[in-house]
């Protein structure tokens, strides 16, 4: 290995130790050692990449991964093509509001676009037996629109968190159409961005559908829609990046990217994982069917839901 590409992974390596919330509790010296042996024989830092990358897939880290300069264009563009819209439509007794992922900022145009959609769809439908939020192909984005989109239906202003080592937990604040953070060192509150204001609270029982498919600002989104008294989780085990990434660029302009904190519930629960649903439904469609939609709209029709939902 080059002097070159040892200074690179070293201090890649430097940076997960130091950084990634996977990287605590592990046989470090093991990883490292690992590390130096799939990177032995490199010339350039960029023969290094498989190494860094090896590390990260040790570590669980499902947001760890390393953008070389040249893949940062096609990286940023996935992002941005996530441009869809929240819908809904009435089946039944059940409304369905379906949520894609959004790759734009919470002040663009596009997230809140992304807001007023959903919140169309709620004021629109008066489901006689409650509602199904449907995350199955919300495969990440920003969470924050997210959370506003959904705001009648969040049991909390503040559904959900982010805890690292350092900080402590930051908390997402979502209030009267208005999305920011509390907390993160000094405790004070920040908003982010205003919507107007939000449909009146959504009360009743709420089905949230996800998968493996649901990732990222995706499970963010379904972690605060538990906060719902009546909400229940149905389908299958979610992607598990339920950490928060932060991204260090290195010296020849590649993006390390590692998880710095893990989302945590209104009851303290640490999500380092997947989420797991309240009720298994396999996702595979059965002769044109969707039996994790039609388990939903059982549950909701047997329950006689009771209460207002809209």
């Amino acid at each position: 290995m080059s002097f070159a590409a040892r200074s690179y992974l070293e201090h890649a390596l430097r940076l997960i130790h130091d950084n990634d919330y996977y990287a605590v509790g592990v046989a470090w010296p093991d990883i490292a050692r690992r590390a130096a042996r799939l990177a032995r024989g490199a010339r350039g830092v960029a023969d290094v990449y498989p190494a860094i990358s090896a590390v990260l897939d040790d570590l669980g880290d499902r947001h760890g991964e390393i953008v070389p300069p040249d893949q940062q264009g096609s990286w940023q563009g996935t992002l941005e093509n996530m441009a869809s819209v929240p819908v809904g439509r009435l089946e039944g007794g059940a409304g369905i509001l379906t949520m894609p992922g959004l790759g734009f900022p919470p002040t663009s145009d596009n997230a809140r676009a992304y807001v007023h959609a959903a919140w169309r769809v709620l004021r629109l439908f008066h489901p006689r037996d409650g509602w199904i939020v449907d995350l199955r192909e919300d495969y990440g984005g920003d969470a924050l629109p997210m959370l506003a989109a959904v705001e009648p239906m969040l049991g909390s202003p503040l559904p959900l968190g982010y805890r690292d080592a350092v900080h402590g937990t930051t908390w997402f604040l979502v209030r009267g159409g208005n999305v920011g953070y509390r907390g993160g060192g000094d405790g004070s509150s920040r908003v982010v961005a205003a919507y107007g204001t939000p449909p009146a609270p959504i009360h009743g029982r709420l089905a949230l559908l996800a998968g493996q498919s649901t990732a990222s600002s995706g499970e963010a989104a379904l972690i605060a829609l538990q906060s719902h008294p009546g909400a229940r989780f149905i389908g299958s085990p979610t992607a598990g990046a339920t950490g928060s990434p932060s991204t260090y660029t290195l010296s020849d302009g590649a993006w390390l990217q590692v998880t710095t904190s893990v989302a945590v519930d209104g009851s303290g629960h640490v999500y380092g994982g997947s989420v797991m649903p309240d009720v298994l439904v396999s996702s595979d469609p059965t002769d044109g069917g969707d039996p994790v939609l039609e388990r939903a709209a059982r549950w909701l029709s047997a329950s006689g839901a009771s209460q207002p939902n809209g």
